[in-house]
């Protein structure tokens, strides 16, 4: 790979992602049409959206999939390479722990023998830059001007502190781990699909490396942080984190919408081996395969290191340690997660993605933007929630028409699926508490 080929393929993708964000503004109006239309729960109801910008799109696309083949050419399709890939970069994981464990620098020796990845990885610097944005409007950014806020309020003698050592770091791993296997069992959506015991260490040990080292490595570079429960706890009763994200959703980009397009662009061809790949080396998927809403570990690298900047430089503890981002981190392990009946409703469309690959990049109100823009499943009918959706095209005008017609269902069914689709959209403690009674009872009936 030459460096000017690896410039320009850079560059593509960069302004492949900004040019099309005028797009999302559009893709947000539809949604919000169609979820007024879902809220009046009518039987039946059509909408319909003008298909040229979305033509446009998946031309664009397909031009840049393009551009980056002629650029970077691909040199080996052989899943041997990948998996070299794979051991370089755990080996470089590894370092970082024990950088951030044993060094008397830990900081800059982490942040050093983290930059070996962009040398095994070199796509993965812009990737992981593009993943920060995504989560820095609905997640980081909320979280660390809520917290902010709270800790200028909050007057030091208010404050209760607990510190982040080696057993807080355990603790906070192990506890993640054990939810992980809890919903192999049962999920706030049903019953999880059977997986035998190797199949489950496999992604146990994986999904370690892939999704917790992330939480490992901040964590140990953060020993010694004090994290003010007070303000923690005031964040959980007046939601203010919640609150700034749904202005940020409001006024700037929703959280659904810019995820498919970032998605869609972490998949592109070449540099899709070099980050993305890392969340769907496995095939299918599992609680363990998911972190804050599931990214291959090279997409984390900004992430990371804004996270330990934001403590070490203003004292705000790390967003991964906020009760919403934890909620946000439990609903992506649900939507990880295969359930028996997960055809109903639609539940199953994101653990589908990790079998087909190329298809449902969505997930929540924006499946249907899979059928639009022809990444579905199945583009033609679909179910989504309560209604089964279908789609069909006109050219002139050049139209996309979705019908929505609501199941036939009795009206005990239709609560408990729509019980199910809210908990796992928006899990709650409670019902976070339920699903874990009966895993708890499902794992030791076996």
């Amino acid at each position: 790979m030459s460096a000017a080929g690896y410039v320009r393929a850079s560059a593509a993708i960069c302004t492949f992602f900004f040019k099309n964000l005028s797009n999302l503004r559009r893709l947000e109006r539809l949604t919000d049409n169609v979820n007024a239309k879902l809220a009046t729960r009518c039987d039946t109801f059509v909408i319909e959206e003008d298909r040229d910008y979305v033509r446009q799109y998946n031309d664009d696309l397909a031009a840049l999939r393009q551009t980056v083949k002629r650029e970077v050419p691909p040199t080996s399709v052989f899943p041997s390479e990948f998996l070299s890939s794979v051991l370089l970069f755990f080996g470089i994981r590894a370092l970082c722990i024990c950088t951030a464990l044993w060094s008397d620098t830990p900081v800059m020796a982490t942040f050093a023998a983290s930059l070996l990845q962009f040398v095994v990885l070199p796509f993965s610097l812009h990737v992981a830059f593009l993943h920060l944005l995504v989560l820095a409007l609905p997640l980081f950014g909320p979280h660390y001007a809520a917290v902010g806020i709270l800790h200028m309020l909050v007057p030091e003698w208010a404050s209760v502190h607990v510190e982040i050592g080696l057993a807080f770091v355990a603790t906070f791993v192990l506890i993640d781990q054990f939810l992980c296997l809890l919903l192999c069992f049962e999920t706030p959506k049903g019953k999880a699909k059977h997986k035998d015991g190797s199949t489950l260490l496999l992604h146990g040990l994986y999904g370690f490396f892939n999704c917790k080292t992330y939480t490992v490595i901040l964590l140990l570079v953060l020993r010694g942080f004090r994290v003010n429960l007070t303000v923690w706890l005031l964040d959980v009763v007046l939601g203010l984190t919640n609150k700034l994200s749904a202005l940020s959703g409001q006024h700037l980009y929703r959280w659904g919408i810019i995820f498919y397009h970032q998605h869609r662009v972490a998949h592109i061809p070449v540099v899709y081996n070099q980050a993305h790949k890392f969340h769907h080396y496995l095939h299918d998927t599992t609680a363990f395969d998911a972190h804050i809403y599931g990214a291959g570990a090279p997409e984390e690298w900004w992430s990371l290191f804004l996270e330990a900047g934001m403590g070490l430089k203003f004292g705000l503890y790390p967003a991964v340690l906020g009760f919403p981002i934890m909620m946000q981190s439990f609903s992506s392990k649900i939507g990880h997660t295969r359930t028996e009946n997960g055809e109903n409703g639609g539940v199953n469309h994101h653990a589908d993605h990790h079998t087909l690959h190329q298809k449902n990049f969505g997930f929540g109100s924006t499946v249907f933007v899979d059928m639009l823009f022809g990444t579905n499943a199945d583009n033609d009918v679909y179910e989504v929630g309560l209604y089964t959706v279908s789609r069909s095209e006109s050219e002139h005008p050049t139209k996309t028409t979705f019908t929505f017609v609501r199941t036939t269902r009795s009206d005990a069914e239709a609560e408990d699926l729509e019980l199910q689709i809210q908990r796992y959209y928006s899990p709650t403690l409670e019902t976070c508490t339920v699903m874990l009674q009966r895993a708890v009872q499902r794992m030791f009936s076996k």
